[in-house]
């Protein structure tokens, strides 16, 4: 146990909150009346009962414990007015209570929060948008739309709903889960795109590194949709080639920890986009100097292996990229 989570149960009190109990109380009572209602059922019938169950709970506790653990929401001890997050001015006392619906992996929350309104920029805003970091105008939580995204980059939309996401046996149309998989998609590729501009000018990785053990591997493949239907990948306006990179580690035999990275693009911003992947996996770490008289002389960098097609321009992005390099031809 942390220090942190020590002094915690030091400091809480002994008694649990109402809401918790609750909640727990009213779980475990459901339990109790299947105990006499499944009575010498199979091990099947007990389990779809108690996550029936579990899953009628959810809301509630989720409820309970957000009340519990967020002062702006506690029942009996309300704070007082809180600093306008855009300007920090005075903001009168509480307004009447806004309902706020979400959804959760845990199911559908229901709050009542805590209004306030700034006197000096016209602010308004709840410790549901300031302290949970909910947005305004978000109708799912950010768990349950990162498993929505998740489930669009996986799954094709036709085939129906998204299933259940985790305990809480939620169904989401696949509408829904289009939408915002939709949604996220351009984000995902302007972040990818500014890490490749700033690898780029800069010869340093974006993201925390996380280098490839071994000797570090970068393959290279081309789905040529260009000839015929069925040589790329398929998309709403036909077939197209798309470019595909592969970056790992080779420590004892076999490939390791594997980064994959795809794109329909220029074979140079392709070119740039697996760079700077393979900036994260430890590709531009420096070795050992050479050449150095007074000073540390040239920088060596890590050897890669990179494996490719017989694309020209493969390897000519590779001989501009990895000066230290083993080049392996797939013919």
């Amino acid at each position: 146990m942390s220090y942190a989570a020590a002094r915690w149960r030091r400091t809480m009190p002994r008694t649990l909150p109402d809401g918790i109990v609750a909640a727990v109380t009213e779980l475990g009572a459901a339990r109790a009346d299947w105990c006499l209602a499944g009575r010498d059922q199979s091990l099947e019938a007990h389990e779809a009962a108690v996550l029936e169950r579990v899953r009628r709970a959810l809301p509630g506790l989720l409820r309970a414990v957000l009340r519990a653990a967020t002062r702006g929401l506690a029942v009996r001890t309300p704070p007082g007015p809180a600093p306008c997050p855009r300007c920090g001015g005075p903001t009168p006392p509480h307004e009447l209570a806004r309902r706020r619906t979400l959804a959760t992996q845990c199911g559908t929350l229901r709050l009542q929060r805590p209004w306030e309104h700034c006197t000096r920029c016209g602010q308004g805003f709840s410790v549901v948008e300031t302290v949970l970091a909910v947005p305004e105008h978000a109708r799912l939580s950010a768990g349950l739309h990162a498993w929505l995204v998740l489930r669009g980059a996986t799954r094709v939309f036709r085939d129906g709903v998204a299933g259940r996401a985790s305990l809480a046996g939620l169904s989401v149309g696949r509408e829904t889960r289009r939408r915002h998989s939709h949604a996220a998609g351009p984000a995902l590729a302007d972040a990818a795109d500014a890490a490749r501009a700033r690898v780029a000018i800069t010869q340093e990785p974006v993201a925390p590194l996380d280098p490839a053990p071994g000797l570090l591997v970068v393959e290279v493949v081309e789905a040529d949709g260009a000839r015929s239907a069925g040589d790329g990948v398929r998309f709403l306006d036909g077939w197209h080639a798309v470019k595909l990179g592969l970056v790992g580690g080779w420590p004892d035999g076999r490939l390791q920890a594997p980064t994959s990275v795809a794109a329909r693009e220029a074979a140079e911003r392709f070119g740039a986009r697996l760079a700077a992947a393979a900036a994260t996996r430890g590709a531009l770490a420096v070795v050992r100097w050479e050449g150095g008289v007074t000073g540390r002389g040239l920088a060596v960098r890590r050897e890669a292996a990179l494996l490719g097609e017989g694309a020209v321009w493969i390897w000519h992005r590779a001989a501009a990229r990895a000066a230290a390099r083993i080049e392996v031809v797939d013919a």
